[in-house]
């Protein structure tokens, strides 16, 4: 048993118990549209995770270039795929 070397009084330890009473219904007026809004972010952060990369970016290879290295004429647009082993990319031409 642990003892205090200081007297602690009674009336300092127990307090009185404060009723409970159930949340007010105003506020749900704003915190469900809240938690709404932040589970739709989640989810809309886990779905665009598995999104494959191919839905939105695209490239464009250079066909012809200049003396000084400029493009200066572009080919057609293809799909690009972002996820590629770094022991499978290809190296990068100039």
């Amino acid at each position: 048993m642990v003892s205090s070397l200081v007297d602690t009084q009674e009336r300092i330890v127990m307090e009185t118990r404060a009723q409970v009473r159930a949340p007010n219904r105003r506020h749900l007026i704003w915190a469900i549209p809240l938690a709404v809004i932040g589970f739709i972010s989640v989810a809309a952060v886990s779905v665009a995770s598995i999104l494959p990369s191919t839905l939105v970016a695209t490239k464009r290879d250079c066909e012809a270039r200049d003396a000084a290295g400029a493009c200066t004429k572009q080919g057609d647009a293809e799909k690009v795929q972002f996820a590629i082993v770094p022991a499978d990319a290809q190296p990068v031409e100039r």
